[in-house]
């Protein structure tokens, strides 16, 4: 199980540094940069990762409403964050951008198990500065 995950992860961090070299996020909200460690974040505590700002793709698993969604990592259906998206629409297949982390979102299963998931906020991107 853990060699999938760490093997999952390899695969995010390649196709996130090929998003990355493109986009440019606002640095205001991630000031000590983005984390391109997603191959560890199934291994970090969500209780101990607010502020931390990390590349993150990502499987819808479910809907909350517009603009909020429960993501699993790349192949997985399991929710393993809650993701929001401000203003725009929740995407309803696949998540990928940088997120900041606000720590552990807490929800209730329909057979009523406690899940613990990451709490995420979508990090919008800034407008590129045109080359001079």
């Amino acid at each position: 199980m853990r060699t999938v995950i760490l093997l999952v992860g390899a695969l995010l961090m390649v196709v996130s540094a090929a998003h990355a070299a493109d986009e440019t996020w606002n640095p205001a909200m991630c000031p000590k940069g983005v984390e391109d460690n997603l191959g560890k974040l199934p291994f970090i505590n969500p209780y101990d990762s607010e502020g931390r700002c990390f590349r993150f793709l990502g499987r819808s698993a479910q809907l909350l409403d517009r603009t909020h969604g429960l993501y699993g990592i790349m192949s997985s259906e399991t929710p393993f964050a809650m993701v929001d998206l401000g203003k725009k629409s929740a995407p309803v297949s696949f998540y990928s951008g940088v997120v900041l982390s606000k720590g552990a979102y807490v929800y209730e299963t329909v057979t009523g198990a406690r899940k613990i998931v990451f709490s995420f906020v979508d990090v919008p991107k800034t407008e590129k500065k045109p080359s001079e």
